[in-house]
């Protein structure tokens, strides 16, 4: 009588039993139908490592940036002058912490150059000493952006660059 009630009330809930799996057939998941496929010539999809964060000009911390290293100015120097591109360029840790707390090393007609990254009064960046009416920026990230759109003065007659990445 149990199992009339229960065949009952199977039946109006729609409720349908699982097949059981055949006794020759082990209980194993479907193969996929997609991926890779040993016999086949088809080669799986290569994916970003899941490790290293992207550095991305949105972030304003320096050190997510490619074109930071935490290097001293002569391995700077040795990095672009190796490179050898036009407006190749490394964002260093500069001498002065408080004044110039970066400093950025740029390669530009067959030479190196290092400019300080200044710290001006009002908590914005220049490049080099101040000027009257000079160009200021609220971080570091903002100021190589900038710059990698427009040209750079170098120094007094050695001509512009523009910034085009790091080594």
């Amino acid at each position: 009588m149990a199992q009339s009630n229960l065949k009952s009330t199977m039946s109006q809930s729609n409720i349908k039993p699982s097949p059981m799996p055949k006794p020759d057939q082990p209980n194993r998941p479907p193969k996929p139908t997609s991926g890779f496929n040993r016999t086949s010539n088809q080669v799986p999809p290569v994916l970003p490592k899941m490790n290293e964060p992207k550095p991305t000009e949105k972030s304003n911390n320096i050190k997510d940036q490619p074109w930071f290293r935490d290097v001293d100015r002569a391995s700077a120097t040795v990095s672009v002058e190796r490179d050898g591109r036009e407006g190749c360029f490394i964002v260093r840790p500069g001498r002065d912490c408080r004044k110039t707390p970066y400093s950025l090393t740029v390669y530009s007609n067959h030479k190196t150059y290092n400019l300080q990254i200044a710290l001006r009064s009002e908590s914005t960046y220049a490049i080099g000493t101040e000027k009257p009416n000079e160009q200021t920026f609220n971080n570091v990230v903002e100021l190589i952006s900038f710059f990698m759109k427009s040209s750079l003065k170098l120094a007094e007659g050695e001509g512009n660059v523009t910034l085009r990445g790091p080594p």
